[in-house]
């Protein structure tokens, strides 16, 4: 989702889209937590997003690869 192309990237895209989910999922009762994975180590600008939301690191995927 947060896939944005370099030159849109700084302007905030990805802070307003989370926003726009919070907002929504916090009118429904049902939901308790927000999945905020799949999002790749070194992608510092999304991660330290995830971080500033409060969010809480439980798991960590690596993406290994080797030539055969």
């Amino acid at each position: 989702m947060f896939g944005i192309k370099e030159k849109y990237r700084q302007l905030g895209l990805p802070m307003l889209a989370f926003h726009h989910i919070y907002e929504v999922v916090r009118k429904k009762e049902k939901y308790h937590h927000l999945e905020l994975s799949w999002t790749l180590g070194t992608n510092e600008s999304v991660n330290s997003l995830i971080e500033e939301a409060g969010a809480k690191k439980y798991k960590k995927y690596r993406i290994y690869g080797k030539s055969l």
